[in-house]
């Protein structure tokens, strides 16, 4: 599933040149570009569709700045994630240079050591602000900022509790059967509302 969020943001007072992400002078008309932020989710190794997202992608950033990022359920599905245990999406993926990516209940379904195996190594942010240790450290940053032209835009991740309770408990538990991970269930959205905050204090806009 490919969706597409348009980002309108109104003239500021003031716009001079400035630096990209990549270092590239940005003029003030390119800095007030809109945003095209383009997620998929569910994708479950349905490897066909990448290569359109790009081109899609390419095609956006003419005439706006274009994000490309992940919500999760991409390792397992399909007889590529089966027979590579979530290898060829995550080779694909890469090529595919995210802006941010999430978790979804499904990349838990290897087990925690090959998720971590796979994206580890990632050449784009993992973001989930809900999953700890029992002790309360995070396994990945709870969200990501990126900036585009003059503004800054922050990627918040968060993981349904449903994963740990139902889905995929198993992945939170060790072989005793002994609690090693958690989502938060009482809390998340407490915990959302936090990375929110703090990103907007480091001064995301969005």
């Amino acid at each position: 599933m490919l969706s597409v969020i348009l980002i309108r943001c109104g003239t500021v007072a003031t716009l001079t040149s400035c630096r990209s992400a990549n270092n590239a002078v940005v003029t003030p008309d390119k800095a007030r570009q809109s945003i095209v932020i383009l997620f998929e989710t569910d994708v479950h190794c349905a490897i066909d569709g990448y290569a359109k997202m790009a081109g899609l992608r390419d095609a956006v950033a003419d005439t706006a700045w274009a994000a490309l990022v992940s919500s999760g359920d991409f390792l397992q599905g399909g007889t590529s994630g089966a027979i590579s245990h979530g290898q060829y999406i995550t080779n694909i993926m890469r090529a595919m240079h995210y802006d941010a990516v999430t978790l979804g209940n499904h990349e838990f379904d290897y087990g925690v050591p090959r998720m971590r195996e796979l994206l580890d190594g990632f050449n784009a942010p993992v973001v989930c602000c809900n999953y700890t240790d029992m002790q309360g450290k995070r396994v990945y940053a709870p969200y990501v900022i990126r900036n585009y032209g003059n503004r800054k835009v922050a990627f918040v991740g968060v993981l349904t509790p449903y994963t740990e309770l139902k889905a995929e408990w198993f992945a939170f538990h060790d072989a005793e059967g002994q609690s090693v991970y958690t989502l938060h269930d009482q809390t998340y959205t407490d915990m959302v509302q936090q990375a929110v905050d703090k990103a907007r204090s480091e001064g995301a806009e969005i």
